[in-house]
C-alpha cells in the first residue's frame, strides 16, 4: 500500500489493457505485408 493509501485494482487493469494494445498496434507497422493467391495461383506482394 502506498504512502497515500490509494490500491491499485480494475484501475490498473484497464491501464495495463490499454498499454499492451498500443504496444501491440505499433509494433504491427513495421510488419510485412501478407501475399495474396490469384486465381492462376501467382503470388501479389512485396517480397
Amino acid at each position: 500500500m502506498a504512502a497515500t493509501g490509494y490500491r491499485f485494482g480494475y484501475e490498473m487493469l484497464m491501464i495495463n489493457g490499454l498499454l499492451t494494445f498500443l504496444g501491440l498496434w505499433m509494433s504491427s507497422f513495421g510488419a510485412k505485408p501478407e501475399a495474396s493467391v490469384h486465381a492462376d495461383g501467382d503470388k501479389v506482394g512485396k517480397w
